[in-house]
């Protein structure tokens, strides 16, 4: 009943972030209204932490299982896509590494430069490793903890895995999207359970908000870059 309760506050959340998305004329998705609404309400204690805690941090830790269906979408434009995968594949990897490495850099240099005595390791925290409700996630997951290595991304190892079985017994996209898709509806509800995290980290990112500012710009400046390119 606990947990129903604490899904349930969520869920209006959630609805009042639809409604203001499609009533005030700003280009501001749902799930941000529903962050900033969180963030209040914990902030105020109009919301206290423990009633939203726990169903919350399942959400959280459930959401990469969320994006598989939409990832797993690119069978549908297999056809289009088939000729220049590797293009894709090529341009994605060089272009992802280029904005973490720029972004990574230049908070890293802000930090070092605003508080020479705090070590950048003292904003990691501990990673929680996602629920393994999902076979194809669980082994990915497994795979990442056997050889630690970053390639091993349980997400890209259980879309892999989707698509792999998809293909061999034959099984259409829109058949398994008809079942899959209703984990997607959790994404919007998982998204605004992040302001959690950022409730009880804010005292450490309002610490350091120069440097998240300057990652955050110089990582759309390579973004745009990279594109661009």
């Amino acid at each position: 009943m606990k947990y129903l309760k604490q899904f349930g506050i969520i869920l209006v959340l959630s609805f009042i972030g639809e409604l203001l998305n499609h009533v005030l004329p700003l280009p501001v998705p749902s799930s941000i209204y529903g962050i900033i609404l969180m963030f209040i309400c914990l902030k105020t204690g109009l919301i206290p932490l423990e009633e939203v805690d726990e169903t919350g941090r399942f959400l959280i830790e459930i959401m990469p299982l969320m994006f598989i269906p939409a990832a797993v979408g690119l069978l549908e434009a297999w056809n289009i896509i088939q000729s220049v995968w590797l293009q894709y594949l090529a341009v994605t990897a060089v272009s992802t590494v280029f904005v973490m490495a720029i972004a990574g850099r230049a908070t890293q240099y802000m930090i070092r430069r605003t508080s020479p005595q705090q070590s950048v390791t003292e904003l990691d925290q501990p990673e929680e490793e996602p629920a393994e409700g999902d076979l194809a996630y669980g082994i990915g997951a497994l795979l990442k903890q056997k050889f630690k290595l970053a390639i091993f991304n349980p997400l890209l190892i259980a879309v892999i895995i989707v698509i792999a079985v998809l293909a061999v017994s034959g099984i259409d996209y829109k058949v398994y999207n008809e079942g899959a898709k209703y984990i997607s509806y959790l994404l919007t509800p998982a998204t605004i359970c992040l302001a959690i995290p950022l409730y009880e980290q804010f005292e450490l990112l309002k610490s350091n908000w120069k440097a998240i500012a300057v990652g955050i710009f110089s990582g759309v400046l390579a973004s745009l870059g990279s594109i661009l390119a």
